[in-house]
């Protein structure tokens, strides 16, 4: 009998797992049922390798979760350029407000709690938040919408990291309102126009020359209402009073209410932001008795460093939704939480803004912001 020729039929099973087709039109390389193998790109099939489990004592990465953790948050990071070295690298593992800092070869170096950064209202959601990190400059930056902020910093010498803690800070650019318009001098002080005055840089003492040439150190604000009558408006500016002639040289650069009441202001407000608060508890009650404050329990949920800088976003709060943060040039590290310009924006003089000033960016009708990440030119939000 002549010999027949056969085929040899080949599948590479390279399409996967299908368990929807019939038997009559099932598609060719694929499976009806797999167990327990790898299927490469090429077509080849192996057979997967088992899994080894760490001990329940091992602290190299964290235990089982058990059902005791269900509200627990759990996170993974990677902290590059830990202290400065490019060659050094920490995985840092999150379990609720506990931190665990591993090597890449394994080691430990230990743990840091930072329940104590949580905030009063907040304190019980604190340990069922995953951090928003960010690396720079050798630091590691943390926050979280339940906490303040706060950095990490390694030491060589002990090979342990610690925590330290900072406010995000502004100046008061926005004041109060007063119910006065702006050129309005007003007969009696409230404390409202009171503190919107103390914010465009009027202190509560100051030389001031008296009418017949005799010289005191008073409260200039006061001291207008003797001598004017009305105490100065919000768009009166203290050091547009100061007597620039005298018959003696301690005359020169007194205040006198008569010399800032020949100048014109007009409408134009007056400097302010003098005065600098934690930017989500502005009490302006510190300053002034009986003056607002403006407070809420949600702090930034997003960071992100550029170009020396730390950026904080996703303040989940009326007016504060759309704000991002930007710090002064970290030139040392306790710029961190200075998001403001650093000269005095009421002084006479040395108010300009610098290059290395912090800041906020308003972002109109932005919605939740979630991230912040570093891109080629700036940063993403």
């Amino acid at each position: 009998m002549p010999r027949q020729r056969g085929q040899r039929q080949n599948f590479t099973f390279n399409k996967g797992w299908n368990t929807e087709a019939s038997p009559l039109t099932f598609p060719e390389n694929t499976a009806s049922d797999l167990d327990n193998v790898i299927l490469d790109v090429d077509g080849s099939v192996r057979r997967r390798l088992g899994v080894t489990c760490e001990s329940a004592t091992s602290t190299r990465y964290l235990p089982t979760i058990a059902s005791t953790w269900a509200y627990t948050a759990i996170g993974f990071f990677k902290w590059e350029n830990v202290a400065g070295s490019g060659n050094f690298s920490l995985l840092v593992s999150q379990k609720g407000t506990t931190l665990l800092f591993t090597g890449e070869d394994g080691t430990s170096y230990g743990t840091v709690d930072f329940s104590s950064r949580a905030i009063t209202a907040r304190a019980s959601e604190a340990p069922k938040e995953v951090l928003e990190v960010a690396s720079g400059l050798g630091y590691l930056f943390c926050c979280g919408p339940s906490i303040d902020p706060f950095y990490l910093e390694y030491n060589a010498n002990t090979s342990t990291v610690s925590l330290t803690g900072f406010e995000i800070k502004i100046r008061d650019f926005d004041g109060v309102e007063d119910g006065l318009d702006v050129d309005e001098r007003p007969a009696t002080l409230s404390n409202l126009h009171e503190y919107n005055l103390r914010n465009q840089g009027w202190p509560s003492s100051f030389q001031c020359i008296y009418k017949g040439g005799s010289k005191s150190t008073t409260d200039p604000v006061e001291y207008t209402l003797t001598n004017l009558g009305v105490y100065p408006s919000n768009a009166d500016i203290l050091y547009f009073g100061k007597t620039g002639s005298g018959t003696d040289e301690d005359e020169l650069g007194r205040f006198d209410p008569s010399t800032m009441a020949k100048n014109l202001f007009g409408t134009t407000p007056a400097p302010k932001g003098k005065y600098i608060f934690n930017a989500f508890d502005v009490n302006r009650s510190t300053i002034v008795s009986g003056a607002t404050r403006t407070q809420v329990n949600n702090r930034p949920k997003a960071v992100g460093f550029h170009n020396g800088r730390v950026f904080f976003a996703g303040v989940n709060a009326v007016g504060f939704t759309g704000k991002v943060y930007y710090s002064q040039q970290l030139t040392n590290i306790d710029k961190i939480g200075k998001c403001y310009q650093e000269n005095d924006p009421t002084a006479e003089e040395f108010n300009e803004l610098l290059a290395t000033d912090g800041g906020e960016i308003d972002i109109p009708n932005c919605g939740n912001i979630l991230r912040i990440e570093e891109g080629p030119g700036g940063i993403v939000v």
